[in-house]
């Protein structure tokens, strides 16, 4: 527990690189989430609001912190829909 912990050392440590990386960007961004997420779930999702211009979030109600295990196929799908809307 206290490797994984770190994380949170390292997510305010590294916040400003990390925001900057969402906010400069080249290539469209989708940030899909489990509003359930205690850990970084709503939050995040206002936070790519906030840094990235034209922000695209995908809600997957009900889901928490591991939607591409407690959600596979939603976030398969929110996956499919981003790239055909950017397929060129």
């Amino acid at each position: 527990m206290h490797a994984i912990s770190q994380y949170l050392n390292e997510r305010q440590r590294f916040q400003t690189r990390w925001s900057d990386a969402f906010a400069q960007a080249l290539c469209p961004l989708r940030f899909v989430y489990g509003p359930q997420d205690p850990v970084s779930g709503t939050a995040m999702a206002h936070r790519f609001a906030q840094i990235v211009p034209d922000a695209d979030i995908v809600a997957l109600p009900g889901i928490g912190h591991y939607p591409q295990v407690e959600a596979p196929e939603a976030v398969r799908a929110a996956f499919a829909e981003f790239e055909a809307k950017h397929a060129a």
